[in-house]
């Protein structure tokens, strides 16, 4: 499996020609010909995980409002896909948007964090995951930036229609008590 990312940051701004361009996750269908007759295919479902979509880092002991340093929210995801026969295999194409915040007690103007992207066959096994380290600086007087992240996934395939029952999960790397705030805020 090949997974290649590529980041690109920009301030909101510069971002609301492109998020209005983009749409949400959906599912795309797309068509296979054969020598008898078309096969109707779906793409993976793609996804991010609910309670996994915000990250929010502390300086180190502060757990206030006032000790944030970074704060993101993953605002949506665009896919395509290709089923390709040679293999067969499906290329799935991402695109993740966040929305980053420099928190008050960010004096680095850096902002840190994690993200994962898991594949799961149609027995919801994890068939692979990779953690995206990311990390930028914020561009000078800007407190907030959209980040855009495409990723493209190549998943192979026991035959071509199995690639509808894989699904592509997305969502931030989170310490047990990031994962706790999380959970509070959203009341689950």
């Amino acid at each position: 499996m090949t997974l290649r990312r590529l980041s690109l940051v920009f301030g909101f701004g510069a971002m609301a020609a492109l998020l209005g361009a983009c749409e949400s996750a959906q599912e795309s269908i797309e068509s296979v010909f054969t020598e008898e007759e078309p096969i109707r295919l779906f793409c993976p479902d793609v996804r991010v995980v609910d309670n996994l979509t915000r990250f929010v880092s502390h300086r180190a002991g502060g757990r206030d409002m006032s000790d944030v340093l970074v704060e993101a929210e993953m605002q949506g995801i665009s896919s395509t896909c290709v089923y390709k026969r040679g293999g067969p295999s499906v290329e799935v194409e991402v695109t993740l948007t966040m929305a980053v915040t420099k928190g008050p007690a960010n004096q680095s103007g850096l902002a840190e964090f994690d993200y994962f992207v898991a594949i799961l066959d149609g027995g919801n096994a994890i068939v692979e995951k990779r953690i995206f380290p990311t990390r930028f600086e914020f561009p000078q007087s800007q407190l907030a930036v959209q980040v855009v992240e495409p990723l493209k996934q190549i998943i192979p395939l026991p035959t071509l229609a199995a690639g509808e029952d894989y699904r592509i999960l997305i969502g931030y790397q989170l310490s047990p008590e990031q994962l706790d705030d999380n959970l509070r805020q959203s009341g689950s």
